[in-house]
């Protein structure tokens, strides 16, 4: 008990340090390498705890902070909303199997039930540790017997009584002299609004701080748990008649596509009134929410076959892998739809990010067939995981923004459709492809776009701890460009070239 104290104080004081850090990195800074910083400086506090109270923590631990170290780096480098949000989550979720890691949960053999429902739960109490760490970790009656409280005891009785004793005097002294008066009340003003943001950011990353080390350290060391039982009646009939009604309904499905997109045009244009390419360019979204909804059915399926005959698990298994390869087909006309809207309305990061999450899907259903399908279950979890968080990565260092940007230019080139307005949302990684577009936008686009830019973009960050390497790209393309700007900002109807509508 005395150890897990003495813990806890080290956790609550790496805390409360890194919960300064963070005000010091923050406060009235935009987000960028403090970020990076801040996250860095989280995961080797916790390293090095787990290093100095348990030999437990082996340098593997180095190894699986390598993906939150990554993530991290994206704030420094990228600027778009997407990839923000995708740093975001990966931080999240590389942090979560960090800290499981280090409380000797075996990451690698994660059943579905705790990587779902456990942690869930996981995640409700985290939000209440800040309170959990000084109601159950530190030992009150063990402080306060240490010899530390009982020399800072009387000092703080002293305080406590000298407090009020001061205020009375004080007021006595400076209604005696207005000097004083004056002196003393401009030394006592504070500046609420910044105190107030100072507390907010000291608070805010000790408790995300706390949130994290105690999970990693404090809570109950894991073990994998048992697979769970059966339920009480056998259900494996009714996952076999839904799987292969599920198989009947794809196979209808895939029947049509094959006609429609091989056979085509006319037989859409008989049945819908659509053209091809009408037909074609819709329906995207709905193929991708089919595809996600299989594969938690398939897995809920699963666990309803386990203790069925052979002969039942034979069905159900061909009857799975008919249905991923339904499954594949559906996905690949929804690449095939992607591709056609894309090519003429131009990529967006919802686009661009429903793709990437398909592709992902299709890793998973692979996944899935080489583990949950042949009986082995135990590792679908961890390499679910770890190919989302290898898929987001490619996809981050990618540099989604600029990529969107560069397309959509080519397609303005082109002559195809080009919204400016969006364009300026993917913030300072579309910056650099903006600025070639301005010639061929019409006035008033133009006139929108080099505001933006110059508005945007023309100061560079004069704060080092909000330095964005997109930001930073995109100060030195407005600098370099800012004589095209003022004349693209200022030039009439004349001076644009392709319409953008």
């Amino acid at each position: 008990m005395e150890r897990r104290h003495q813990l806890a104080l080290k956790v609550v004081g790496a805390s409360l340090g890194l919960g300064l850090f963070g005000d010091g990195l923050f406060h009235q800074s935009a987000w960028g390498l403090n970020v990076f910083l801040w996250l860095f400086a989280l995961v080797v506090t916790g390293w090095s705890i787990a290093r100095n109270v348990a030999s437990e923590a082996k340098p593997v631990t180095a190894l699986l902070a390598v993906p939150t170290v990554l993530f991290a780096l994206g704030y420094v480098l990228f600027d778009s909303p997407g990839a923000v949000l995708m740093c975001t989550i990966g931080t999240a979720v590389s942090l979560v199997m960090l800290a499981g890691y280090l409380r000797h949960l075996d990451i690698r053999r994660l059943s579905i039930g705790q990587a779902t429902v456990g942690n869930v739960g996981n995640v409700l109490k985290m939000f209440l540790d800040p309170v959990f760490v000084f109601a159950e970790d530190v030992e009150w009656r063990i402080l306060k017997q240490s010899k530390w409280s009982q020399h800072v005891s009387p000092y703080l009785r002293g305080a406590i009584v000298a407090i009020p004793i001061v205020v009375v005097f004080g007021v006595l002294l400076t209604q005696a002299d207005p000097v004083f008066n004056k002196l003393t009340t401009q030394a006592l003003t504070l500046n609420w609004d910044s105190l107030w943001a100072h507390a907010g950011l000291f608070l805010g990353f000790s408790a995300l701080a706390l949130m994290f080390l105690r999970r990693a350290l404090l809570s109950p060391k894991s073990a994998v748990a048992p697979p769970t039982s059966s339920p009480a009646r056998d259900h494996s009939i009714e996952a076999v008649v839904v799987a292969l009604a599920l198989d009947v309904l794809f196979l209808c499905f895939v029947a049509v596509q094959l006609k429609t997109f091989f056979w085509g045009a006319g037989f859409i244009k008989q049945t819908t009134g659509m053209s091809f390419a009408q037909y074609a360019r819709q329906g995207f979204f709905q193929l991708v929410s089919v595809s996600a909804l299989a594969l938690p059915l398939l897995l809920a399926l699963s666990a309803f076959v386990q203790s069925a005959s052979a002969k039942q698990q034979a069905t159900f298994r061909w009857s799975c892998a008919v249905m991923v390869s339904l499954l594949v087909l559906i996905m690949s006309s929804a690449f095939y739809r992607m591709g056609l809207y894309v090519s003429a309305n131009g990529l967006t990061e919802l686009r661009v990010y429903s793709t990437s999450f398909m592709v992902w899907l299709a890793i998973v259903f692979v996944v899935f067939s080489f583990t949950v399908l042949r009986g082995k279950p135990g590792r679908f979890v961890f390499l679910s995981l770890t190919s989302g968080l290898a898929a987001a990565l490619v996809l981050m260092f990618s540099n989604p923004g600029r990529m969107i940007a560069e397309y959509n230019v080519g397609l303005l080139v082109k002559g195809g459709f080009f919204d400016p307005s969006y364009q300026t949302v993917l913030g300072a990684d579309a910056a650099p492809s903006l600025i070639r577009a301005l010639p061929y936008l019409k006035s008033e686009p133009r006139q929108m776009v080099s505001h933006w830019l110059q508005t945007g973009y023309a100061k560079g960050d004069s704060d080092w701890r909000g330095f964005n390497w997109s930001r930073s790209q995109a100060h030195a393309a407005v600098r370099h460009s800012r004589g095209l700007l003022i004349a693209e900002a200022t030039a009439g109807p004349s001076g644009g070239g392709i319409a953008s509508e």
